[in-house]
Order: structure tokens, then sequence, then C-alpha cells
């Protein structure tokens, strides 16, 4: 009964102990602070530890699957805090838990409030105009695509590391269909452009 209360009449079968981890407690252990958020994500930075500090920032796009500690488990296994002991600045994306509010969202959408707003918010806390970036999973291809398709990020990227993402979405699946009916979407609205031409 407890799976279908909190599924609000769905199954959500538990496959954890949902009281045996606190954020900042016991997992997301590196100490961060929230310095942007819309409707989709909220973008938490991380400071540097080291004297010297990396002069361009570095972002990283987890899967919307996942939450954003998944590389910020624990002191000992945190890909986070390895960064910031290396003196890069650390921002993650955050993404929300989706709900009914948030159906009518397409793959764009989730370019233009994800990576896209990200990149903005990181050059007005930092004052760089370029960021490195990180992708791992759903992420890494949201972020490529991203670069792929919008000027503004193309010229805001500077690296992309991909982790576990993939790259070529012909035999994708789902993610194809998705994919496909943003870009249905948008030539029904006229403003279909090719490659780095879109603002």
């Amino acid at each position: 009964m407890t799976d279908l209360e909190r599924g609000k009449g769905r199954l959500a079968i538990r496959q954890t102990d949902m009281k045996a981890f606190k954020v900042g407690e016991n997992v997301a252990t590196s100490p961060g602070k929230v310095v942007y958020q819309n409707e989709l994500i909220q973008l938490i930075q991380y400071a540097p530890t080291t004297a010297e500090v990396y002069a361009l920032p570095l972002l990283i796009v987890p899967p919307w699957i996942n939450k954003f500690y998944i590389l910020d488990l624990k002191p000992e296994n945190s890909f986070i805090q390895v960064a910031t002991e290396q003196g890069y600045t650390v921002f993650v994306i955050s993404w929300v838990n989706p709900d009914e509010h948030l159906t009518k969202l397409t793959f764009d959408d989730y370019m233009k409030l994800g990576p896209l707003a990200a990149l903005d918010a990181i050059g007005k806390a930092t004052g760089q105009r370029q960021a490195s970036a990180i992708g791992y999973c759903i992420g890494g291809t949201l972020m490529a695509a991203t670069l792929a398709t919008w000027r503004r990020a193309a010229t805001t990227g500077s690296r992309l590391y991909l982790l576990h993402s993939a790259g070529r979405l012909h035999r994708a699946g789902r993610a194809r269909r998705v994919h496909r009916r943003g870009a249905a979407r948008r030539r029904r609205r006229g403003d279909e452009q090719e490659g780095l031409s879109r603002r």
C-alpha cells in the first residue's frame, strides 16, 4: 500500500530503503550552492579547493533519470570532489522530478532550459565566456545535440567529454522518436534552420 500511496495510485516499487540516505550527510557530501534555477533545473556550483584554479569552469550534465549526486556519492568515490581538488570550478545540473506540468516539454526545451541556460548562468557567475563540459548517459546525448544545434552553445562550449552517451541515434528506439517529434514541431512552426545557424 505504501508503494501505491507514494505513486499516487500507480505502483511505485521501492528499490532501496528510503530513509537510509540523507543528502549532505551520507550522500552528496561535497559542499556546493545553487546559483541558478528554472522550471527544469537547479545549477549547483562547487568551488575549487586549491590555491591555483583553472580558468575554464567545468559543467557536468547528468542524465535526467539520475540525481546530480550520481557523481558525488561519498568522499571516497566522488568525481566532483576529485575535480575540485584538481582546481576546477564545477557546475552540475540537478534535474527536477517532472510531473504532469512538464509533460509538454520537448527535447528542444530540455536543451534550452538545461545546458543552454546553465552555460549562460555559468558565464554570469564566473565571467568566463567558455566552459568545458562532461555529459553522462542521456545528459551527454543532450549536451552533444545542444552543441551541434545551437550557435550560442557551440561558441560557449570549449571541450565536451562523453561518458556512456549515445551519439548515433539511428537505432535508438524511443529517443529517436522523441527527437523526430521535436523536429516535426519546428517544421510546423516554420523556424527550422540547419546546423549552427539557430540562435
